[in-house]
């Protein structure tokens, strides 16, 4: 059989990615490509590594699309008052615009302090 063509069956590969990870926590992929050979595995140090990579490709969570915008949080209210003769509505409306006009003000007040 051609070396491109060797499949492992699923407990060989299990058995395989479990030698490799007890391997790896205290050695080199040396280490982990002689436990590997005892556990079945027929391929050299660079297939392995490749093969424990896809694996966890595989297992890894799915990243988000490239190029989507990340979703924007809605823009926290500024606290306001109850106003008991306006709806919510209308009492919140008036609030951001009073803020938006203090903010103006503000500004002018520090572009012409001397």
């Amino acid at each position: 059989m051609s070396k491109r063509g060797r499949r492992y069956s699923a407990d060989t590969k299990a058995r395989i990615a479990e030698a490799v990870a007890e391997a790896r926590k205290t050695g080199t992929w040396k280490d982990a490509h002689a436990a590997a050979q005892k556990a079945g595995y027929k391929g050299n140090v660079d297939a392995l590594m490749q093969m424990m990579a896809r694996k966890a490709a595989r297992n890894a969570a799915p990243a988000r699309k490239p190029g989507r915008l990340a979703k924007a949080k809605a823009p926290v209210a500024p606290a306001c008052p109850a106003v008991p003769a306006l709806d919510p509505v209308a009492a919140q409306y008036l609030c951001v615009s009073i803020d938006k006009a203090i903010a103006e003000l503000q500004k002018l007040r520090k572009m012409y302090a001397r």
